[in-house]
């Protein structure tokens, strides 16, 4: 089973530590054990948990190529590390975000699923080729339940969050792109068309922003409706 429908939201910078790692699904379990190494080292800096640990992955990998990825969990403010433990971030942007309900081994189906409706809705989600490998700028999961609460992975909720390009001007502040990510925006053609007094009415849009995009918008060949004049 899974949650709700895929979703966009724009998210601040957030402080993490992390362990990087490179493994194969037959060595999956020294991915896992990192978990439980990354909580160990901050119960004895007695350092409080700001969110759900989470995988980051760098490189999808299989049975038998490697996958790379760190291992994280969110914290307060920014740690030193040492030489095992790194600090590390969480970046800002707009992520395509869906909410799984069941057990971690439908989770490459749920990553298609979010792929497919980025896609079908025009999201571009934030990657690279290197060497021939795609490497993704921040592709997420987020593991919500503690297993120590809950131990059937069947009931564990994990959230999906993939970072997807926008095109917004550098001048649109951050409050301006989450209300467009909440209006189902990320990239600037999505606009074209729009009704400029709907734009308008998302919090945190004013007319100063508003001209700002209408800017951007005619000179990358687009509109608003009615011409770009707001009527």
């Amino acid at each position: 089973m899974t949650g709700a429908d895929p979703f966009l939201e724009h998210r601040g910078e957030r402080p993490c530590v992390e362990i990087p790692i490179e493994a194969t699904l037959a060595e999956w379990g020294e991915v896992n054990a990192l978990v439980g190494e990354l909580l160990e080292w901050l119960g004895r800096r007695e350092v409080p948990l700001a969110g759900a640990p989470f995988y980051r992955y760098h490189v999808i990998g299989d049975e038998t190529t490697p996958f790379e990825l760190v291992v994280g969990v969110p914290t307060e403010g920014r740690l030193a590390g040492d030489d095992r433990v790194r600090p590390g971030t969480i970046p800002d942007g707009t992520y395509a975000v869906l909410i799984h309900e069941g057990h971690p081994d439908q989770l490459e189906a749920q990553h298609a699923a979010l792929e497919a409706w980025a896609e079908a809705d025009g999201h571009e989600l934030a990657r690279r080729t290197e060497n021939g490998k795609t490497v993704w700028t921040g592709r997420y999961e987020h593991y919500r339940t503690d297993p120590t609460e809950e131990p059937d992975p069947a009931e564990w909720t994990t959230e999906i969050a993939t970072l997807v390009r926008d095109d917004f001007p550098e001048g649109v502040s951050a409050p301006t792109r989450r209300a467009l990510a909440g209006a189902g925006y990320s990239r600037l053609e999505q606009l074209d068309g729009a009704d400029p007094a709907e734009i308008e009415a998302l919090h945190g849009i004013g007319p100063s922003v508003l001209e700002t995009l209408r800017e951007s918008l005619e000179s990358a060949g687009f509109n608003f409706s009615g011409s770009g004049d707001g009527d």
